[in-house]
């Protein structure tokens, strides 16, 4: 099954490199990408309270922001300043920072059961209730194009986007296994059970939030290929959201 998920993805991504598929009632608008500086994540507390994260020194800062998008069930970032959010009325919305607060620009509709995660700042993957595994991108034209890169992930619990085409995948067991150019690479010395969120920084690491003790843990990659956890806050029981 891993194999034959392999084999429709790589197919898929050669075909539609060929002739993307334009998406029926997406947003024509242009976007602007920019280079994430994979120190930055933001955070929806539990009433709604958009949070900036930045890295300083050994943990993370938190700058509060004027929004509130109580009612949001998934964000992602695509850089420093732009992430992507679904409502539970199932809107696609792009938010982009505006000083202390944060513009949006609707993408969408009827991603209720989608769950996301970005892997560039102009590129997201989208995993729906089928097991289906699609890639999304951002053309510089603003046409919003997607094609289907996998099927029957239907025991996958969470991804993680880490880098164009490279995202990490966590199973309902806890398991993890590293996707690179749709290869796949086992991480037998990685569990994410406790993980209850989870959000890409750069290449080379990710934060999660456990469900155990409720704290801010951040993975980065080793010289041997394996993450390697340190705690980089506690009390982080506020925290709805990441991305």
């Amino acid at each position: 099954m891993r194999w034959m998920r392999t084999m429709v993805a790589v197919a898929g991504l050669a075909a539609a490199l060929l002739a993307g598929t334009a998406v029926p009632g997406a947003a024509s608008q242009p976007v602007s990408p920019m280079v994430t500086d994979g120190d930055s994540f933001v955070e929806i507390e539990r009433f709604g309270t958009l949070v900036h994260w930045q890295r300083s020194g050994e943990t993370f800062t938190s700058r509060r922001t004027r929004v509130n998008l109580a009612g949001v069930r998934a964000i992602t970032s695509l850089d420093a300043d732009t992430f992507l959010a679904i409502s539970d009325d199932g809107r696609l919305t792009e938010w982009t920072s505006a000083g202390d607060s944060y513009t949006g620009r609707l993408i969408g509709t009827g991603w209720q059961a989608s769950r996301i995660t970005a892997i560039s700042p102009y590129r997201f993957l989208e995993l729906n209730l089928d097991g289906d595994l699609v890639m999304w991108e951002f053309e510089p034209t603003g046409e919003l194009r997607s094609w289907l890169i996998g099927m029957g992930w239907t025991d996958t619990k969470m991804l993680i986007g880490l880098d164009d085409m490279v995202f990490l995948e966590v199973k309902h067991d806890g398991t993890v296994s590293e996707w690179a150019g749709m290869r796949e690479r086992p991480l037998p010395m990685l569990n994410l059970s406790d993980a209850r969120l989870a959000a890409g920084l750069d290449r080379e690491r990710f934060v999660a939030v456990t469900r155990s003790t409720d704290e801010l843990v951040e993975y980065q990659l080793d010289r041997f290929g394996d993450y390697v956890p340190t705690v980089r806050g506690k009390d982080w029981s506020h925290a709805q959201l990441i991305g």
